[in-house]
């Protein structure tokens, strides 16, 4: 009887998930979820950028002396990469979803060499760091 049901349903309504009843019921369920999403994401990132501004106030001296140890062109590189991958990750999922798979191996490939150039990036800014040390205003 279940069974016979849900098929009636969904050839009814196409588009309908099976744990629905009608389209009102799962948009109803999408809102909600999205909006769930947003306010944990303002939650997180709120207490992220507090606790920013709170250890800058804090320890003012230590944010301006390493501040000066920080590579602008380095740092704006990482960030177009960084977009990059996100924007490839993207038109392959879209790549997906219309059946393109060349298109979707093209950017699934860009995107991991994004990511790998950010990987390398990262590890070899960080350990150049490391070997200056700390700067000497934190102390």
């Amino acid at each position: 009887m279940a069974d016979a049901h849900s098929a009636q349903v969904q050839t009814k309504y196409a588009g309908l998930a099976h744990q629905f009843e009608d389209l009102a019921q799962q948009h109803d369920a999408d809102t909600l979820g999205i909006w769930v999403f947003l306010v944990t994401e303002i939650m997180f990132f709120g207490g992220v950028f507090a606790a920013y501004a709170i250890f800058r106030w804090l320890y003012f001296a230590a944010f301006a002396g390493g501040s000066h140890l920080l590579d602008i062109r380095l740092g704006a590189i990482n960030t177009v990469v960084l977009l990059g991958s996100s924007l490839t990750m993207a038109l392959s999922v879209r790549s997906a979803q219309i059946g393109n798979r060349r298109a979707l191996v093209f950017f699934l490939l860009l995107t991991m060499i994004l990511g790998g150039t950010s990987i390398t990036k990262n590890s070899s800014s960080t350990s150049s760091r490391a070997s200056i040390g700390p700067p000497k205003e934190m102390f």
